[in-house]
């Protein structure tokens, strides 16, 4: 549909496996290791292996090409249009509301965990995990000899990272000279400036701790990539040279050809029995930034609640999966994640809103659990044990298999609807509540009814 190169001379097609295919184990683990792969800012059509057909050209990613080969692709999996709901709503199990999470915290945080909220770390350390919080976290923060580290509470033993962007913006305690190169980094409530790839550190901290960690594991890795800045990765990264003076989209396209060639790098670096054991999900927490698309279509990416913004990739491999190389049509919610991690580590994680889709990891012929799937962002953060703020703006959305309505409401007290056929119209571009047939209205009542279901509790505006 758009010409638009997401990296100069990039393939159209997903790349050749690599030589080390991941290793895939005949039958599920009974209690197996569970390593997370955060990809920021990646929505499904950022990569081949999950794209809708929407870009003509995609980075070269061959070890997430060959990690979704063997296992199982979720082509409809959706986020929150923004990284620190998806994140949240992942550990949690819990819509946006609820955790009053609908827009990224700043840093100093105007969002903080409640205290005694179970999370998927807390239960699976119960259930006799390790667990590590490696890379971008941009959960709230406490802070340590003036400097910011993540909350506690949250159930990770050890942690490892940036407390969120690698820009300045939005970061007051970064210099003027931080990204990809220099940043604030933290380990176990210490923080300070170091140098080299942001990427590159992410994977060397998880290996350093897989190292030492006994099994079962779970490790939370979520990479800063591909979020801005958008900076060359180190050449060896990737296929094709990028300098500071590229276009942001073949920066971001470089982006991710890095970030590939770093997973390929942790992979690898697993014992080769212990990964047997490992279960992989690769995940992006929100869709792609505004400004790689042209306009009208940067008022459709992250931020949004349309298909660009929270339509994101999900596939998982490795050890509770059999008959891998697969591809599901399963609603999926990044709610559900935690209700599916738990139930895998057997101890699940009691639910408001998450469903576990384990089932569709083993048998091919599972439905999923879910007939309708929920999105939601809303402007401020809010505590909801305190007094409700004034909201400024809120979105939300509603899809089933094949239709999907979106409701935008601003503080003046407007609600701006919309219905879209996916099937038929996959990248929204024809509103059928424009000279809407009775069928289509009827459609969007279905749905609208849906909406005040599933938001019938909920403080937010809509």
């Amino acid at each position: 549909m758009l010409a638009l190169l997401l990296l100069a001379c990039a393939s159209p097609e997903p790349a050749a496996p690599p030589d080390d295919p991941v290793l895939t184990a005949p039958s599920p683990v009974a209690q197996p290791n569970l390593l997370v792969l955060v990809l920021d800012d990646v929505g499904a059509d950022s990569l081949a292996v999950t794209n809708t057909g929407f870009f003509d050209q995609y980075p070269s990613t061959p070890n997430l090409d060959a990690l979704a080969s063997e296992g199982v692709i979720f082509r409809n999996a959706w986020s929150n249009p923004t990284c620190t709901p998806s994140r949240a709503s992942m550990l949690l199990g819990r819509t946006a509301w609820r955790n009053g999470t609908g827009n990224a915290v700043a840093v100093p945080a105007d969002w903080h965990l409640p205290p005694g909220t179970d999370t998927v770390a807390v239960a699976l350390s119960r259930a006799g995990y390790a667990t590590a919080a490696i890379g971008k976290w941009h959960l709230g923060e406490q802070f340590r000899d003036g400097y910011p580290v993540p909350d506690d509470g949250w159930g990770f033993a050890h942690s490892a990272g940036t407390i969120g962007n690698l820009g300045p913006k939005g970061n007051p305690y970064a210099d003027p000279l931080v990204g990809y190169y220099h940043y604030l980094h933290h380990e176990d409530g210490q923080a300070e400036y170091v140098w080299g790839y942001a990427t590159t550190r992410v994977v060397d901290d998880t290996l350093d701790w897989l190292a030492e960690a006994p099994e079962p594991w779970f490790g939370w890795v979520a990479f800063q990539a591909a979020h801005a800045p958008f900076q060359p990765p180190p050449p060896e990264l990737v296929t094709h040279a990028v300098t500071a003076t590229s276009a942001d989209y073949a920066l971001y396209g470089a982006t991710i050809e890095a970030l590939d060639a770093e997973i390929g790098r942790l992979l690898a670096g697993i014992d080769p029995a212990q990964r047997a054991r490992t279960t992989v999900m690769v995940v992006g927490d929100n869709g792609i930034p505004f400004s790689l698309l042209p306009a009208p279509l940067s008022q459709q990416s992250k931020g949004t609640t349309y298909q660009l913004g929270i339509h994101v990739p999900l596939f998982v491999a490795g050890a509770s999966v059999a008959g891998g190389g697969r591809e599901s049509d399963a609603l999926v919610s990044l709610t559900d994640v935690a209700a599916t991690l738990t139930t895998l580590g057997h101890n699940p994680l009691p639910q408001i809103d998450g469903q576990d889709f384990s089932a569709i990891l083993t048998d091919p012929s599972a439905a999923g659990p879910r007939e309708l799937v929920f999105s939601q962002q809303f402007i401020p953060n809010f505590d909801p044990a305190a007094p409700l703020p004034a909201f400024l703006t809120s979105g939300h959305a509603v899809r089933d298999a094949r239709y999907k309505l979106r409701e935008v409401w601003t503080h003046v007290g407007y609600t701006e609807r919309s219905l879209y056929d996916l099937a038929a119209d996959p990248w929204e571009e024809t509103d059928l509540l424009i000279a809407p047939t009775p069928e289509n209205l009827a459609i969007g009542r279905r749905l609208r009814d849906a909406l005040d279901q599933e938001f019938s509790e909920s403080p937010v505006p809509r």
